[in-house]
């Protein structure tokens, strides 16, 4: 990789800033260190994205709390929800494909799970509403299962089911009408693709993206392949205190089971930039689904303001546009980070 200027390397360690609750206040500036001890975060991982490419990655600090194994490039973290808009670029390809529309009716789809009426009502939702967060399904998000199990299947976890340990997902609000944060219309939609193509969700998504873009250190795999478990940094969900087990395992892999390092996701994000911008990419999906992807969904959503796209949140108009997941103005101009907080 080639060097990255000293100066600017330092202002990404050195002058981080808080986010304020006040429009055009700064906050002090902050060094990472500090922001770490704020957080009581071990280890933390960092890629610099410099002119659609990355520049610069580096880990900060240990992967286990009271440990000495430090957090390298090559650190494998949990992306927990960032696991979202990754699959619905590999949705997009599919989208591409002709295999499935952005907006039939997903239940001719799925053959493993059928989305249950509601009493005499049987709702009609798409992948659209299901990767915006209004198709009006339940269950908000997964706590994920111990690493020693038991871990329930996907059907079951869609059935409420044990092992499950989340309530069934439902259709309780009119799809289409207003946008409610769903983990479980995600876990509608992996059912969904894996479905129709009839493979492994991880074997699936990375012939889609991982493969095409030559990412060897991510993964929708639960739980992890040995190989790949011996890099990976230990969750720290409250305090620093390193979690029973290191992590949980998630078979609601589309809404919360990526496991990537910081250069992967940086790359991703910029492939999809370059896709965004009609450029040549091994991302198998046009310029015209990026840019869908970054609409907003309802049409009651305010110029300017937040509002959900295809798997990205989104805010702002013009100059002041971003998808703040994790690219957007913050990766064309500056760095991105995961940490193992949870």
């Amino acid at each position: 990789m080639p060097s990255y200027p000293a100066d600017r390397l330092a202002r990404v360690i050195a002058d981080l800033r808080p986010t304020t609750t006040l429009v055009h206040r700064k906050a002090a500036a902050c060094s990472l260190l500090e922001r770490m001890a704020h957080y009581a975060t071990p280890g933390v991982s960092i890629a610099v994205v410099d002119g659609g490419r990355v520049a610069w990655e580096r880990g900060f600090g240990v992967r286990t709390s009271g440990q000495p194994d430090p957090v390298h490039a090559g650190t494998l973290f949990q992306a927990g929800s960032v696991s979202k808009p990754v699959f619905a670029l590999g949705a997009m390809c599919l989208v591409e494909q002709g295999r499935i529309a952005l907006d039939g009716d997903i239940q001719q789809y799925l053959t493993s799970w059928h989305i249950p009426s509601n009493g005499e009502w049987t709702p009609r939702i798409t992948l659209r509403q299901l990767l915006s967060h209004t198709a009006g399904t339940s269950v908000h998000g997964f706590p994920g299962y111990p690493a020693s199990g038991p871990w329930p299947t996907l059907t079951q976890v869609l059935n409420g089911l044990p092992p499950a340990n989340t309530f069934p997902v439902i259709v309780d609000l009119i799809p289409g009408m207003q946008v409610r944060y769903s983990g479980g219309g995600t876990t509608i939609a992996q059912a969904a693709v894996t479905d129709i193509v009839g493979l492994p969700f991880p074997e699936l998504m990375r012939g889609l993206i991982f493969d095409p873009l030559a990412l060897n250190n991510s993964t929708f795999a639960q739980p992890l392949p040995p190989d790949l478990a011996v890099r990976t940094a230990t969750a720290h969900p409250w305090n620093g205190v390193p979690m029973p087990g290191r992590w949980h395992v998630y078979p609601e892999m589309a809404a919360a089971g990526l496991w990537t390092t910081v250069g992967d996701l940086a790359r991703i994000g910029c492939e999809f930039l370059r896709v965004l911008k009609g450029e040549s990419s091994p991302l198998g999906f046009s310029a015209g689904l990026a840019a869908e992807m970054l609409k907003p969904q309802l049409p009651t959503a305010l110029d300017g303001a937040a509002f959900n796209g295809l798997g990205w949140f989104c805010d702002g108009e013009g100059d002041a546009f971003r998808w703040p997941r994790w690219v957007g103005r913050r990766l064309r101009r500056g760095a991105v980070a995961v940490s193992s907080r949870g």
